[in-house]
Parts: structure tokens; C-alpha cells; sequence
């Protein structure tokens, strides 16, 4: 039982992201050169990174389209509204036009 007291346990935690990192109490320095651990932690931050961009450009897209869309609404809202005035605006101004001609008719 003497010898129990002599053996010293080498090992790696298994590290796959830089959450395992955080949990396990590490940094990177931490991790042997020769450890595949800090390569995987280093390629699944990239990823993960990766990932996020292109989530977030996604989302964006999504918002820049809502947006779009809702503008498209609002812009056709107002342009029948603005029409639908032009046209009374015409019917008026006709109306006006025939009056005169009528005065004028009349007044010869």
C-alpha cells in the first residue's frame, strides 16, 4: 500500500468547447500543446461563431423583410388614398369646368 501513496494519475479532461472550459474551471493555456482538446475547443468557437453570423444575418434578413413589407402596405395604403382624392379632385374640377362652360355658353 506504500507504493498507492506514489502514483500520480496524468490525464485530460475532455474539452469540446469553451463552455467545457468555463465548467471545468480551465483556459486555454491550461491545455497541453499535444492535447487535442485545445483544437477542438479552437475549431468549435469557430463554428460556433460561424454559426451566430450566420443566424444573425438571417434574422436580419427576416426583419429587413417584415419591414419591407409592412412599408409596401403603408405605401399602397396612401398612394389608394391619395388616388381615390385625385379622382373626387377631377370629378370636382369637371364639374367646376362644365358649370363655367355653361355661364359661358349662356352668356353668349
Amino acid at each position: 500500500m506504500e507504493a498507492w501513496k506514489r502514483i500520480l494519475f496524468l490525464g485530460c479532461p475532455i474539452i469540446n468547447g469553451t463552455y467545457d472550459l468555463v465548467d471545468n474551471g480551465l483556459f486555454l493555456n491550461d491545455l497541453s500543446i499535444h492535447d487535442h482538446s485545445r483544437d477542438m475547443v479552437i475549431t468549435n468557437t469557430q463554428a460556433l461563431v460561424s454559426w451566430n453570423i450566420f443566424l444573425g444575418t438571417i434574422l436580419f434578413l427576416h426583419i429587413l423583410n417584415f419591414v419591407w413589407l409592412q412599408m409596401e402596405e403603408v405605401m399602397t395604403k396612401k398612394y389608394n388614398e391619395m388616388a381615390s382624392s385625385l379622382v373626387v379632385d377631377m370629378d370636382n374640377r369637371q364639374e367646376v369646368l362644365q358649370e363655367e362652360n355653361d355661364r359661358k355658353f349662356r352668356s353668349w
